[in-house]
């Protein structure tokens, strides 16, 4: 392969065959990864030339930011989302001359929420946590001595920087463009995730929001609690096709519940959106590549991580500034998954082909 200047961590993980996460950690020298790993990372570094900056800033615990996510958070093609944020924290670290350590906790079991093999020894900087965390183990990373910030969960409770996507504003303004589009009777469905996720509980108030400002209220029956993944994306919208009355359209969560929700209605021969309207939440890549292309709600995921990382700089040079909390706005990409209700909707219940 050709070697050019200015190769990214990216780069390396895809041609090393693993995820970002993994080809930072190797390149941090965290002993967790396997051998045929590492050798595969360093493979890839020295073919493409990467050369991770070395300048060092202001500031106690060397020159890396550790990045901690919970176990199974998906970072990767199960769920890209992550991998967009973790490269704006890449490019973003980069610039200032930093490296990344990455680690996953367990969130359930006996070391559930254990303090991360990276903060000890004190070998950071700064701590970048991505997605939910527990209030108690958000305090017990400040409670290293290093500042720390919280991308896509909010974190009241707790005096530190959030980052966040501007959830209810994203979900209350899809919800009000199903709505204009006559999704009124029934409303709209919802297919939420575990709402103890800050980000997932501001979509969910958007989402009731935009009901309530039209005059209407949220149907237990058309809300369904998902899992963030297209299996559940699936198994809800088949209890939602099961009602008396199917829903003519449903509000994903995130893409990959809408993409469950898509095979499930084209399995129960409901036309998208002729028959049911669909709309997800992220604007990944995977939206544009489904049948039809997926409406989504728009993040600048890659700008959630920079953000986390400016944020950092600025607590270096100014720490006794407050916590802040920080809204990353959010946009509407329409594509052919989503329309207006049709005069005449069948509202009996589908039943799958055979």
């Amino acid at each position: 392969m050709a070697r050019r200047a200015g190769h990214t961590l990216r780069e390396v993980a895809e041609l090393a065959g693993v995820s970002i996460g993994t080809a930072s950690r190797v390149l941090a020298n965290n002993p967790s990864v396997s051998v045929s790993m590492r050798e595969a990372v360093r493979k890839a570094a020295h073919d493409l030339a990467y050369e991770p900056p070395r300048r060092a800033l202001r500031g106690g615990g060397g020159t890396a930011v550790g990045v901690l996510t919970r176990e199974g958070l998906g970072i990767g093609t199960s769920n890209p989302f992550y991998s967009y944020v973790l490269e704006g924290i890449q490019r973003a670290a980069s610039d200032r001359g930093l490296s990344l350590m990455y680690e996953a906790v367990p969130e359930h079991g006996d070391d559930a929420w254990r303090l991360p093999w990276l903060l000890r020894p004190a070998n950071v900087k700064a701590v970048i946590m991505m997605g939910y965390v527990s209030d108690e183990f958000a305090r017990h990373v400040c409670s290293c001595g290093v500042p720390a910030v919280v991308v896509d969960h909010r974190l009241d409770s707790l005096p530190i920087d959030t980052v966040c996507n501007d959830d209810f504003g994203g979900a209350r303004h899809a919800v009000r463009r199903l709505l204009d589009w006559g999704h009124r009777d029934p409303v709209p469905a919802v297919i939420t995730g575990p709402l103890h996720h800050g980000s997932l509980s501001a979509r969910f108030e958007g989402y009731r929001a935009a009901l309530r400002e039209a005059g209407l209220r949220a149907v237990p029956a058309y809300v369904r609690p998902g899992n963030l993944d297209a299996a559940s994306g699936y198994a809800e919208t088949m209890a939602l096709l099961d009602l008396p009355t199917p829903p003519t359209a449903v509000f994903c969560f995130n893409d990959l519940m809408a993409i469950g929700a898509l095979n499930a209605l084209h399995e129960r021969g409901v036309q998208v959106p002729r028959d049911c309207t669909v709309v997800g939440y992220d604007d990944t890549d995977l939206a544009v590549h489904t049948n039809p292309p997926l409406t989504s709600v728009a993040i600048d995921k890659t700008l959630l991580g920079m953000q986390a990382v400016w944020h950092l700089s600025e607590r270096w040079s100014h720490p006794e500034i407050s916590a802040r909390r920080t809204l990353v706005p959010a946009g509407f990409t329409e594509r052919r998954s989503a329309g207006v209700r049709p005069t005449s909707v069948a509202t009996g219940p589908r039943t799958l082909n055979r």
